[in-house]
């Protein structure tokens, strides 16, 4: 089969949402079919310059179609439609594979009804959820809310990566019969077990301290993380545990984190690293990389303090490697963690609850060997073998539907 995946986003930027797409064009390709990854122009150029071996075709299309459809929308999806035309008589594709509603998600469904061509849309998260605590999501914007809702409820079929999502396609118009639940995948097999001893090596070599217990935030630095929250949490903690503590947040531009806990008393609570992806020309990247898997390995427990998400590779990577969850009962959280099971819930934006449950797992030790076998249980639910059998399904029902 060949297969379209058409992104506003990917490598050599890395988040979630480009570091799935690209294993999952990799694994397409590996099981014997044709893939072609569709960016704007700029980040095909700087991916070119990489000379990484990455298994599929890559191609272009002009990076400002996203300001047209936002400032003309109409006239966006008539240029979009221009170039998804050139693009498929060039590459004959089966099926289109369209990431986010803006711009790819509402330009592909505008073109491919037009044509008869088989589509599926998915969701990222902030492109179809809203946080109003946090001013986050792209349907704040009431003229592309509307585009949303004129476009996106005629899409062939629509992907969610969680209950979250799915509940708000509802609300945008999508009928239920189209809304496929497919959440990501994680290769758990990166996660083995380790000592207490090993642990401390681990962070050792991290430059951490080698006998604190250690909390794991992975994520940008970005708003929607909600890092002040977190680091809000901590100054709260530093009154109310005497242990020696330290919390290491990876995650790219995470160092002004950093220097904001010191401007807030916490020096040496606070660690921020940035793992660099890196391979060499004719290599493959590698997900996530050597030095992130050992943070995992390294930590105690894993926190989250987001507004909300899509759904976060980086917490079922925490729950492969064993860890504790300690999150908020926001979109995309709530879904993978039951309070009291693989850890605690707590109130987004509520920095008092979150200390208060990392105080908890400071001084109960013994209830996160617990947490932590439910999490690896939990983990196990988003193996890739799962992930590709749905998708290869999705797309071979879509080209029948289409031949109908």
């Amino acid at each position: 089969m060949r297969i379209g995946i058409f992104t506003p986003t990917f490598l050599p930027k890395f988040s979630g949402a480009e570091i799935f797409h690209h294993q999952l064009a990799q694994r397409l390709q590996e099981l014997g079919n044709e893939v072609v990854v569709f960016m704007p122009n700029k980040q095909k150029e700087n991916l070119a310059r990489q000379q990484w071996k990455l298994g599929y075709q890559i191609d272009g299309f002009p990076g400002n179609l996203g300001s047209l459809i936002k400032r003309w929308p109409q006239l966006g999806l008539r240029f979009g439609a221009f170039f998804l035309d050139k693009l498929q008589r060039k590459w004959n594709l089966d099926v289109w594979h369209g990431l986010m509603m803006l711009p790819c998600g509402v330009t592909l469904v505008h073109w491919a009804n037009q044509r008869n061509i088989p589509h599926v849309i998915r969701s990222a998260g902030s492109d179809i959820l809203l946080s109003k605590e946090g001013n986050l999501g792209e349907r704040l914007n009431l003229k592309m809310d509307k585009l949303i809702r004129d476009k996106i409820p005629h899409a062939q079929r629509v992907i969610a990566l969680s209950e979250s999502i799915r509940e708000e396609f509802q609300k945008v118009g999508v009928a239920r019969e189209k809304i496929l639940l497919i959440p990501n995948a994680v290769d758990t097999s990166k996660f083995g077990k380790v000592t207490s001893k090993q642990k401390q090596e681990l962070r050792k070599n991290l430059g951490l301290r080698a006998e604190a217990f250690t909390f794991l935030a992975v994520g940008r630095n970005h708003p929607q993380k909600n890092y002040p929250c977190l680091l809000e949490a901590a100054k709260i903690l530093s009154i109310k545990s005497r242990r020696d503590w330290q919390i290491l947040i990876a995650g790219r531009d995470v160092q002004e984190l950093e220097r904001t806990s010191i401007q807030m008393g916490l020096q040496g609570r606070v660690i921020a690293r940035e793992f660099p992806i890196l391979a060499a020309a004719g290599m493959n990247p590698t997900f996530p990389p050597k030095e992130l898997v050992n943070a995992y390995l390294a930590a105690n427990v894993f926190v989250m303090a987001s507004h909300l998400e899509g759904f976060s590779t980086a917490m079922v990577e925490a729950m492969a490697a064993g860890l504790p969850i300690i999150t908020t009962s926001s979109p995309g959280c709530r879904e993978l963690v039951s309070h009291g099971k693989e850890g605690w819930l707590v109130n987004p934006c509520d920095a008092e609850s979150l200390a208060n449950s990392m105080a908890e797992a400071l001084e109960k030790e013994s209830q996160l060997h617990q947490f932590g076998l439910e999490a690896r249980k939990c983990a196990s639910n988003y193996s890739w073998d799962n992930c590709l059998q749905q998708y290869l399904s999705l797309y071979n029902q879509l080209v029948r539907e289409k031949a109908l």
